[in-house]
This record gives structure tokens, C-alpha cells and sequence, in this order.
């Protein structure tokens, strides 16, 4: 899991000036097929993290994963609580061991996690935030929704024996429901419900 800055895209940021667009995505990569999960935001912060990784894995055990051979890897940013000294019982390293309780692995900046995600990043960037026009807030997402239902079920990854993300999670999950997958989300929306909502 990671977080790409997007509003220094030359691109975006015109669009994301006029039409109130988010300046930062959320990816989370599954290592093992490819598959690419996406959440856009105003701010680069904690509590964002700690709501998209929840969703995230509420998701994975809502499709019948067993959430006890689930790692996340992330940096030591100070959006994943990488600022703290010693471990609470609060916070995004907290909130992913209410999940997955002790097989959770919080790592310091590694190769092969930073390799792996930005690959992503420089992917998403060339092809579609330097290309894509967009009209308001709700063609944003509906954009890069589609574009992220085309990564994961059409786009094949020469690193993966030229298979997409969708194919190889259908060999390890036979009973794998593709319709599972969730959209781009917007996390700020996301927020500002749970706020109003008390949730």
C-alpha cells in the first residue's frame, strides 16, 4: 500500500484546480496477481489510510478470503503511522490488527515493495492521468473507475506470464466472483458520511 501525489501532474492539475479533483491516490497492490485497488483524496493523512485499508480488507473477507494470510506492506510514512515511536492501541498499524491480529508485517522502506507499487504509480500516470480531459468531479471517477476495471481484467502483465490480475486470482480462486471487485473511491466522501453518520 502506498500513496501517489497527483496534483504536481501537469495534466491533472488544471483539471483538478477547476473541477475540485483529488490530489492524492491510494493504491494498494495484491502482489500475487497484480490487481490494483484505488482510493482518491484531498489529503495525504492517517485517518484516509485507516479507511481505505479498512474497506479494503472488510472487502477481501466480505469475498471469502481468509484474512489470517493477508500481509500489508507499506512505507514509514506518517500516513501509516510510520511517525510513531511505539506501537498503539490506536492508529493504522491498530486498525489493520483488529483484522488480521498478528500477521501483519508494518516494514521500513523495502526494494521490492517500492519497485512493485510504483510501477503502478508510473503506469496509472502515463496512462491516464497525462492523458484523460475530465468534465466535472463525477467524470474523474467515473474515468478512472474505468480505467481501473480495465487494469485488473484486461491489461496483461509481462511480469505475470502476460496474464491479467483477474485470471490469475481465478486460478488460486476458483469460486472467485469477479462482480467483488470495488470501484475507485472517494475517500473524502467516505469521510465527511461517517462524520455526519457518527460512524
Amino acid at each position: 500500500m502506498d500513496v501517489k501525489h497527483i496534483y504536481d501532474i501537469p495534466n491533472h492539475y488544471h483539471f483538478m484546480i477547476k473541477y475540485k479533483l483529488p490530489k492524492y491516490q491510494y493504491t494498494i497492490r495484491e502482489i500475487r496477481s497484480g490487481a490494483m485497488f484505488l482510493g482518491l483524496a484531498s489529503e495525504c493523512n492517517l485517518i484516509n489510510s485507516i479507511n481505505f485499508v479498512n474497506i479494503f480488507l472488510n472487502h477481501l473477507k466480505n469475498s471469502g478470503i481468509d484474512l489470517s494470510q493477508v500481509i500489508i506492506q507499506t512505507d514509514n510514512g506518517s500516513e501509516f503511522s510510520g511517525a510513531d515511536k511505539y506501537e498503539k492501541n490506536k492508529g493504522f498499524v491498530h486498525s489493520i490488527k483488529i483484522w488480521v491480529l498478528n500477521i501483519f508485517l508494518f516494514r521500513p522502506v523495502c526494494l521490492i515493495l517500492i519497485l512493485d507499487v510504483e510501477s503502478v504509480h508510473n503506469t496509472i500516470e502515463n496512462e491516464f492521468y497525462d492523458l484523460e480531459y475530465f468534465y466535472s468531479k463525477y467524470n474523474f471517477f467515473s474515468k478512472i473507475s474505468t480505467y481501473q476495471f480495465y487494469y485488473n481484467f484486461f491489461c496483461k502483465n509481462s511480469y505475470k506470464n502476460w496474464k491479467e490480475p483477474v485470471t490469475l486470482i481465478m486460478q488460486w480462486l476458483t469460486d472467485f466472483d469477479y462482480l467483488s471487485f470495488f470501484f475507485s473511491l472517494d475517500l473524502d466522501f467516505i469521510l465527511k458520511k461517517r462524520i455526519y453518520h457518527n460512524v
